[in-house]
């Protein structure tokens, strides 16, 4: 954590300074370092216009190895990449942790913004599932709203592909969240 802020500092020393060189360096170590999509903005922005794509095809590998899907998508993201990004999200769905909600809602608002619908069904079946397994209360006003999110956008659903059918996904919601009858009763339809 302490080597992670010097070099961000170090970052903003080698800018003010205008050593492009050594921008370029540590930007590439924060984001060899956690993967994120600042990170990998940060370091394609101080690059040469020719050497982006060489970064571009870095970032593509990592956001496919990483072993936080959201992290993937959002990085596939940066990259203008929405439908990759989607594809990532409905295949390792079920290692999607709905605990980030601070993550998967501006995930899920951006993946419904272009139109990538699946995307955003696994990103907020991800945060109603977390709300429910833990049991927490003060949060089933969200987790209703995300149901009723779910319910309009399996209006628009074409195909679900791997992903289960919305019916399906509700009817085990039920069973296994049947009597939490505070979260049942916000989401009614």
């Amino acid at each position: 954590m302490h080597e992670e802020r010097r070099e961000r500092l170090l970052a903003q020393a080698y800018a003010a300074l205008n050593d492009a060189v050594q921008l370029r360096a540590v930007r590439r170590r924060l984001f060899d370092r956690n993967g994120s999509a600042s990170d990998f903005e940060a370091w394609r922005a101080s690059l040469a216009p020719a050497e982006r794509s060489g970064a571009a095809a870095v970032a593509r590998e990592r956001a496919q190895s990483a072993d936080d899907p959201i992290t993937g998508a959002q990085l596939l993201l940066a990259l203008e990449d929405d439908a990759a990004a989607e594809a990532l999200l409905v295949v390792r769905h079920a290692s999607m942790r709905g605990e980030e909600y601070y993550r998967l809602v501006p995930l899920a608002q951006t993946m419904e913004k272009k139109g990538r619908l699946l995307g955003t069904v696994v990103c907020y079946r991800a945060l109603l599932t977390a709300i429910l397994a833990r049991a927490y209360v003060r949060a089933y006003g969200h987790a209703a709203e995300y149901l009723v999110a779910l319910r309009q956008l399996d209006l628009r659903v074409n195909s679900y592909g791997a992903l289960p059918m919305h019916e399906t996904f509700e009817a085990a919601l039920r069973n296994m969240h049947g009597r939490k009858v505070a979260f049942w009763s916000r989401a009614r339809a």
